[in-house]
C-alpha cells in the first residue's frame, strides 16, 4: 500500500491534469465536456475534504493529540478505490 503523502499527490495529479483538460475543453468551445470534467474534480475535492473531516472529528471528539494518518489513508482508498 503506498503512502498517504503517494496517494494524496496521485489524487492531485489526477485533479490537475482534469482540470487542464477541462481548460482545453472550454477553449475548444466543448463546455459540456468542460463541465462534466470540472464537476469531475470538483467531486473528488470534496470527498478528500469529507475524509479529512471524518478523521479531525474523531480525534478532536477522543481528546486525541495526534490525527491517526491511517485511517485517513484507509479512508482515501476505500473511497477512491470503490
Amino acid at each position: 500500500m503506498a503512502s498517504l503523502q503517494g496517494l494524496a499527490a496521485a489524487l492531485l495529479m489526477q485533479n490537475l491534469s482534469r482540470i487542464s483538460m477541462a481548460a482545453t475543453a472550454y477553449s475548444k468551445g466543448e463546455l459540456e465536456y468542460a463541465a462534466y470534467l470540472s464537476d469531475q474534480v470538483t467531486y473528488l475535492f470534496d470527498k478528500m475534504e469529507e475524509c479529512l473531516g471524518i478523521v479531525l472529528l474523531e480525534a478532536l471528539q477522543n481528546g486525541a493529540t495526534v490525527l491517526d494518518l491511517k485511517k485517513l489513508e484507509n479512508l482515501f482508498y476505500y473511497i477512491f478505490d470503490t
